[in-house]
């Protein structure tokens, strides 16, 4: 029996994964239209803003839940947001210009990265786990 207080590994890293999680779902929440701009119209001086929209599944496609899913690295500027996959495996990543991104998706302890290049349009990319 463990003591109370204290947590074990497995626990400790779900408890800090769903922290994370939800730290950074409620502070990171940036719009897809520039603040300001609540018409949603867009001059020609006025940045696109752009999505990765993407899928997340097991090796017998599957979708996997509660995968945590970030930009660690990009040619554009970027905000620092993470999603979380929901009960179909999907995530959105949204307000990004153009340009090329490393998106992490952590699950169970294992990373697994790809580079994503943003152009005219939203990019889709798939993990599996």
């Amino acid at each position: 029996m463990e003591k109370p207080g204290s947590l074990t590994a497995p626990a400790w890293v779900r408890a800090a994964v769903g922290l994370c999680a939800l730290f950074l779902l409620s502070h990171c929440n940036t719009p897809a239209v520039p603040p300001g701009d609540v018409s949603g119209n867009r001059s020609a001086t006025q940045k696109m803003f752009y999505s990765i929209d993407g899928l997340v599944t097991d090796t017998q496609n599957r979708p996997l839940e509660g995968v945590v899913v970030v930009i660690v690295k990009g040619s554009a500027a970027y905000p620092e947001i993470a999603a979380v996959t929901n009960e179909k495996g999907a995530f959105s990543l949204g307000s990004l210009e153009k340009g090329t991104y490393t998106v992490q998706a952590t699950y169970s302890g294992q990373n697994k990265q790809q580079d994503v290049t943003v152009g005219d349009r939203s990019a889709s990319v798939a993990f599996v786990f």
